[in-house]
């Protein structure tokens, strides 16, 4: 199914104030873009708001990370660095604030992708929750968890370590900009702080991006996932797109960070500096910029793309489609399940089977 094409209507349902259910059901380019029309519509569950954030974190942090990158390359711009200012010149502002930003925005969608990968059999809970009539303990959506037999645990579990280590980095070369903090640093420390987590945390992001192609292709598919869409099935679903988007961020991040190590010296004006900027970490920005765009497209369109990841490919087909009828109320009628932010790397599914009632 591509962007443009248009599905079968569903059927409406009526929910318990007798109003029409199929609010999600609109068409083309609008359609696609619901995530930004009524962002408030995803937060009606706990997976539909981690996903969501996960989306927000990869799109606007990624584009953040893209403003940094590039301005970094205006000679303009580099040429007013001055360590220990205290954020007067236009490159504190422009690059360094701007990178710290980014990082925030990276750090918590990062966290929230290691939550959601803690959380796979959650939807299915609920749902067999909800056809017992709300009997026993309500399932609970855990913090942290243990998962190692599972590529997306791994994949939120190195991507929430290089986020923080890109965090530390991006934070200590705005902090040294003021003059307390510049004439404290000793020489080891500030290179450990702002330079080695660069390259330290480049890796985890192509680790995790891996993880992710991995749990969509499987080991066989790895190189049919990370170089391009040969199959005829590939070239237009969004989940390979996604990953592809995100393991691409993850080697350009990784990348620039052994770049970075190898000239630890770099001055902003240098021509090496320029490449660094913006073909390393300026591309892998755009990369994941990207990727977050096509999750909250994902999420918007609601097509096969979005099943959940974490049952094993074998049994993909015995996943239905979910209903593009919204959710309803407490009473039970049959509804899709809100997606987990895993659900727009894969289309495997852990979701109930069909018939299941909705997650409230």
């Amino acid at each position: 199914m591509t962007l443009g094409a248009q599905s079968k209507p569903p059927k409406t349902s009526v929910d318990q104030k007798g109003s029409s259910s199929n609010k999600r059901e609109r068409t083309g380019f609008l359609r696609a873009f619901d995530w930004i029309i009524r962002p408030w519509h995803y937060f009606n569950t706990i997976p539909r708001a981690v996903a969501y954030l996960i989306a927000g974190s990869g799109f606007y942090g990624g584009a953040l990370f893209v403003i940094g990158s590039f301005a970094g390359c205006s000679p303009a711009v580099a040429n007013s660095f001055v360590g220990g200012d205290g954020l007067r010149s236009q490159y504190d502002w422009l690059v360094l604030f701007i990178f710290m930003l980014g990082t925030y925005f990276f750090t918590v969608g990062c966290t929230l992708l290691f939550v959601d990968a803690c959380n796979t059999n959650y939807p299915a809970q609920m749902a067999a929750w909800n056809a017992n009539r709300r009997q026993g303990k309500r399932p609970r959506y855990h913090i942290i968890g243990f998962h190692p037999k599972s590529y997306a645990w791994w994949g939120g579990l190195s991507y929430t370590i290089g986020a923080l280590q890109y965090n530390i980095a991006a934070t200590t070369g705005l902090a040294d900009n003021f003059p307390r903090v510049y004439n404290s640093w000793s020489a080891n420390t500030y290179k450990w702080a702002s330079t080695v987590m660069y390259t330290w945390g480049g890796p985890f992001f192509m680790i995790a991006g891996t993880c992710y192609v991995l749990l969509d292709m499987g080991l066989p598919g790895l190189w049919l996932g990370t170089i391009l869409p040969f199959r005829k099935q590939d070239r237009f679903r969004l989940t390979w797109w996604t990953n592809w988007w995100n393991f691409w961020g993850g080697v350009l991040f990784c990348v620039g960070g052994v770049f970075l190590n190898y000239y630890p010296n770099i001055i902003p004006f240098h021509p090496t500096y320029q490449i660094e900027n913006g073909i390393n970490y300026g591309g892998g920005s755009f990369c994941f910029f990207m990727s977050g765009l096509l999750m909250y497209i994902q999420m918007s369109i609601r097509d096969e793309d979005t099943l959940p990841l974490s049952l094993p490919p074998e049994q993909r087909d015995s996943i239905s489609r979910p209903s593009m009828t919204g959710d309803v109320g407490p009473t039970g009628t049959t509804s899709s399940q809100p997606p987990l932010a895993s659900e727009l790397h894969r289309d495997d599914s852990a979701r109930a089977t069909k018939g299941a009632t909705s997650i409230q």
